[in-house]
């Protein structure tokens, strides 16, 4: 009898007695696994003559970076480089526009470079970064030695405009004039043509002035050589005070006793022709 009593109760606790897997309130909770963070983005900013990537996660930069170099070593046979020339003396953006405008007009320097030279100047550094084969990088230091000295040629040095400001004479007419007189220098050279029917531009050294007017302050904007502009200033200046000391332009006080003078001043408009007035 008790050991069938002992077989109930047994048999009573394994129907109450939680399973192994228990609930899920009993049970442990399972951990989780962490979340991958996300990657960081990576831009690719493409502009004349380079690429730059920037980004966060500079592994990915740096792969990205070897990737496109290898690729670009893999689509230039001709075994292209990069150099970096720091500049002292003269300015960058000006240098570099002075050795392409000059590879422009040498007609050899741009058929003999098969993959292309590129130069990119950066003005915050003062540098140039060169990109092409071993003999247009030569090529390329050669003219950056005779270009960077301290004395920069006047053909390469900026010029700022000049004001030249006029009180005797209208500024128009005082354009008109140089113009005239110095009709050779106003004159832009013509290109001249080589006997393999190539275009050589003229030379660098010959550069042609810049006039303009400014009506409002009467005067003469000019621009160009230092020598041409010194040449202009004084011929302006000495037109300027010839038209001073010229007896018609003399300025005579008539005092008037009874009349009006906005009368006077419309009497005399009416009987001189306005052909003959000029505002001074």
């Amino acid at each position: 009898m008790s050991s069938v009593a002992e077989a109930s109760t047994a048999e009573s606790a394994g129907k109450l007695s939680p399973s192994p897997e228990g609930t899920a309130t009993d049970s442990p909770a399972s951990p989780q696994e962490p979340s991958t963070p996300e990657a960081a983005p990576v831009y690719v900013i493409v502009q004349e003559g380079a690429v730059t990537i920037v980004s966060e996660d500079t592994e990915a930069a740096a792969e990205l970076e070897s990737l496109l170099r290898t690729l670009s070593a893999r689509t230039s046979p001709m075994g292209r480089s990069i150099t970096i020339y720091e500049l002292r003396h003269a300015d960058a953006s000006t240098v570099a526009d002075t050795i392409q405008e000059f590879l422009r007009s040498s007609g050899w320097g741009w058929r003999r470079t098969i993959g292309g030279l590129v130069i990119i100047p950066d003005v915050g550094k003062n540098t140039l970064l060169v990109q092409g084969s071993r003999a247009d990088r030569a090529m390329v230091e050669e003219l950056i030695r005779l270009l960077d000295t301290p004395q920069i040629p006047e053909a390469v040095r900026a010029n700022q405009p000049r004001i030249i400001p006029l009180r005797n004479m209208d500024a128009s007419r005082a354009e008109e004039v140089v113009r005239n007189v110095f009709r050779a220098v106003f004159t832009p050279p013509q290109p001249r043509y080589t006997p393999w029917g190539t275009t050589r531009q003229p030379t660098l050294g010959v550069l042609t002035p810049q006039l303009a007017v400014d009506t409002t302050t009467n005067s003469l904007i000019i621009s160009g050589p230092t020598s041409v502009v010194d040449q202009i200033a004084e011929f302006v200046e000495r037109l300027d005070q010839t038209a001073a000391e010229d007896p018609a332009r003399q300025l005579m006080i008539i005092p008037l006793q009874k009349l009006n003078a906005p009368r006077v001043q419309r009497a005399i408009q009416e009987l001189i022709p306005r052909s003959y007035y000029r505002r001074y």
